[in-house]
């Protein structure tokens, strides 16, 4: 398989999981019902969903890195710094059971996708609206710059977009775990 076969079947998995999980906190917004069905599962249980999408996030980056050979810029970095340590705190938090793990992981999902919107918007303006733009890795000359090779999938999505939807993802399942922990403190 290909690097943009492999990143199409990426991407379509990334869409869709941020879709439907987009879908589920407008339905927990406006539907009594959705409420419902997300009240149903334990905070432990959004909190080990946002985990597993951060280590099958470390997993596909690390297989575009070793397998697809893409060298890694700056911006991507500091995406990892902040991806990869989501599932060692979600790992601990579930062996002790710890209550308030979800807001160290929404910290950590929240910064990496401040840098992951940064990355993605000069991408989309230089690959998709054609403008010239440096980005910083670029200008350092230390490390590869990702302007050297980039490839958008669906003419839109990049790397550092799908990061960007996988960090939004993990927000939107530390958001149900927040709302879930509300919940089951108050119970108590």
């Amino acid at each position: 398989m290909d690097l943009i076969q492999f990143s199409t079947i990426v991407t379509v998995c990334v869409m869709t999981l941020f879709g439907f999980l987009f879908l589920g906190l407008l339905g927990y917004v406006f539907l009594p019902r959705v409420r419902g069905c997300i009240a149903r599962n334990t905070s432990h249980f959004y909190l080990m969903l946002s985990g597993l999408i951060a280590a099958v996030s470390t997993i596909l980056v690390l297989v575009y890195q070793f397998i697809y050979h893409l060298d890694v810029c700056v911006l991507c970095w500091w995406q990892r710094i902040f991806m990869f340590p989501i599932e060692a705190v979600v790992f601990v938090a579930l062996w002790y059971q710890q209550r308030y793990a979800h807001v160290t992981v929404a910290v950590l999902a929240f910064v990496g996708s401040l840098f992951a919107l940064y990355h993605y918007w000069n991408h989309f303006q230089n690959l998709v609206l054609g403008k010239e733009v440096v980005l910083p890795c670029g200008e350092i000359g230390l490390v590869p710059s990702c302007s050297e090779f980039s490839f958008t999938i669906f003419g839109f999505m990049t790397i550092p977009g799908m990061a960007l939807l996988a960090f939004i993802s993990i927000l939107i399942l530390c958001f149900f775990a927040h709302v879930q922990q509300k919940t089951e403190t108050s119970a108590k």
